[in-house]
């Protein structure tokens, strides 16, 4: 009887161990690679990063827009940092809001435009 006994709590404790190991691998994934706000949009890093946002956007799509500032943002930590920043730039004259992703390795000197679009 007792060998009995012994597989069904065997059996019972491994039916719980798939939940416990998802809810870890729920709370790691929460972690990691979430969006962060960015405390300062006015350091000079997210500054350069948001001319750099404007600058790729008028060179790739023969406009002229003006940057202006920072508004807000967030940041991921990837292998590497994407940035996605509310951008105030001027067009003909009017001030508009510009949504733009940028990703930035700086150890290999790398930063894309992975996205600009007008909110």
């Amino acid at each position: 009887m007792a060998p009995r006994f012994h597989i069904l709590l065997l059996i019972l404790s491994l039916s719980f161990i798939p939940g416990q190991f998802y809810d870890i691998t729920v709370a790691r994934k929460a972690l990691v690679g979430g969006w962060k706000p960015i405390k300062n949009p006015k350091d000079p890093v997210i500054q350069e990063i948001g001319k750099f946002a404007v600058t790729t956007y008028n060179k790739d799509n023969q406009k002229n827009l003006v940057y202006q500032d920072v508004v807000k943002g967030q940041s991921q930590v990837v292998a590497g940092t994407n940035y996605q920043l509310t951008i105030a730039a001027t067009d003909n004259g009017a001030v508009n809001h510009y949504e733009a992703i940028v990703f930035d390795q700086p150890w290999t000197h790398t930063r894309n435009l992975t996205s600009f679009k007008r909110l």
